[in-house]
């Protein structure tokens, strides 16, 4: 029987080291929600042969002033 203290049941095993982000994948990568990199061409276009539209995508600018996460309040909650 496998007691609390054991390592296998704790996991206590390799972790996985966290994955890069990119900051802007191209339009190709982010309509195919699949991995991009800082190159352009990226190497998924290039596997593909769609080199010629491998640009970055265009991002809209974030909201100025609005509060994020999980510290949000909602309207009329203030104090």
């Amino acid at each position: 029987m496998l007691s609390q203290n054991d390592s296998s049941s704790t996991g206590g095993g390799p972790v996985k080291p966290k994955r890069k982000q990119v900051k802007n994948a191209c339009v190709n990568c982010q309509k195919a929600c699949k991995k991009c990199d800082d190159a352009r061409p990226c190497p998924r276009c290039i596997k593909y042969g769609i080199e010629a539209t491998c640009v970055n995508s265009v991002r809209k600018e974030r909201k100025k002033g609005v509060k994020r996460g999980p510290y949000k309040q909602r309207k009329g909650q203030g104090k």
